[in-house]
């Protein structure tokens, strides 16, 4: 009986020997060829070799996604996933880690955000006064927008627990009230879709952290009506009501970024809509620090059609590692991107700048409808001074817009901070 159990035990041991070696062993081919072949010698995602080697990061629609050194490593992480929440383990991560995600009562996801000290916000405040004193001397008009958080602050839908960590709308209160108290002129979208009326959550995407491209079709409108009557421009405000577009819902098709996190166990893709102009359009979207552009109707400048099609496609973790239907357009957080309106508008000879983030990628879209053009630039990611560009360039507004998980505390060795604004 002994010596059966040597036996078998040996047996065991040598497979899980065999495993192991075989495991490591693949490791250090996939680390080969994504490394030397890819990476250095510039081998396609295409070739035949390298999607037999990650045969694995394989998505349904052909591609390649980016190849991971672990072999079944997406089915590992799902499963785990699964087993987090069969012992009731839904978020796993420490509260005091911000990169958390949580689900509100309503089901919603999130992120936390820490609170930061009064000293922080006024050196953001001071940064932004200070490049407001810049336009002035340029006689430039400029506002600040918080475009706010999914989090409501009337409403937070949190837990008393995590009520501890979470405060996106503390931060923005924060910022809005030392911006007010230096002279600088705000836009604070809450209150906006507080005086609306809107229902808070169905603004933004249950998976997602954004705000609905249908929220930001309404929020263009509200700010073409202020631009109109605080700053002499001439908006036709009919190209913002919903009647003047067509909306067309997809069911079960967007996993937003919360979602991809959190894996299709925990929460399932939600309805996306793709909203297009009845009136006629005709924009050049320049990707100017990509080096190439879109031109044509909407739906060709903006909208990436081939992009939306691959995922209608979609099958299983294809959801969580492809771009989502949020990111079906052409638009992203480039370092410097315009787009020009090639049709007669209501503001032939305006140009708007708008230093923004992911949260306007649509918004910007539709003001760039009826205005001349709307140059944008991502501050983290410019080359260059953002001063001397605007006093090259001379836009006729400068809008600096931020979701709230924008307000961190200045990077003084990164001159890319979102708030440095040199």
């Amino acid at each position: 009986m002994n010596k059966l159990y040597k036996k078998q035990n040996r047996i065991f041991m040598c497979i899980c020997f065999g495993i192991l070696l075989l495991s490591l062993l693949s490791m250090v081919v996939r680390f080969g060829v994504r490394n030397i072949l890819m990476w250095r010698m510039g081998v396609s995602s295409d070739n035949k070799l390298v999607k037999t080697v990650f045969f694995d990061n394989v998505a349904g629609n052909g591609e390649l996604v980016e190849p991971n050194i672990h072999i079944w490593h997406d089915q590992f992480v799902v499963n785990s996933m699964k087993f987090d929440k069969l012992i009731g383990w839904e978020t796993p991560l420490s509260p005091l880690d911000w990169t958390r995600i949580i689900k509100l009562k309503n089901g919603y996801l999130s992120y936390i955000q820490p609170k930061l000290a009064d000293e922080e916000i006024d050196d953001i405040a001071d940064h932004i006064a200070d490049f407001k004193s810049f336009l002035d001397d340029e006689e430039i008009p400029f506002y600040f927008m918080n475009v706010g958080s999914k989090v409501c602050k009337t409403d937070n839908q949190l837990s008393e627990y995590e009520a501890k960590f979470e405060h996106t709308n503390e931060n923005g209160d924060a910022l809005i009230s030392g911006l007010n108290k230096r002279g600088v002129s705000t836009i604070d979208m809450r209150d906006e879709m507080f005086a609306a009326g809107f229902d808070w959550y169905k603004c933004y995407y249950i998976t997602d952290h954004h705000w609905t491209n249908k929220t930001a079709l309404w929020a263009a409108g509200r700010i073409a009506e202020i631009l109109n009557e605080k700053e002499g421009f001439s908006f036709d405000l009919t190209k913002f009501k919903e009647e003047s577009y067509n909306f067309t819902e997809y069911d079960n098709i967007l996993l937003g970024g919360q979602g991809r996190i959190v894996t299709l166990v925990n929460v399932e893709p939600e309805p996306f809509t793709v909203i297009e102009p009845k009136f006629e359009t005709d924009l050049t979207y320049d990707l100017v620090s990509e080096n190439r552009l879109y031109s044509g109707p909407y739906k060709d400048s903006i909208l990436d059609e081939e992009a939306f099609n691959d995922i209608l496609n979609f099958k299983g973790t294809d959801y969580m590692y492809l771009p989502d239907a949020y990111h079906s357009t052409h638009i992203n957080n480039y370092p410097h991107h315009r787009m020009i309106n090639n049709l007669k508008s209501s503001n032939p000879d305006k140009k708007i700048l708008m230093l923004q983030d992911s949260f306007c990628w649509y918004l910007t879209s539709y003001l760039a409808l009826d205005v001349g053009e709307v140059d944008i630039i991502y501050p983290t990611e410019f080359e260059g001074s953002i001063r001397e560009y605007i006093a090259k360039t001379k836009p006729d507004l400068v809008i600096l817009s931020c979701n709230q998980k924008q307000i961190n505390p200045i990077e003084y060795d990164n001159p890319k901070s979102y708030f440095y604004l040199n």
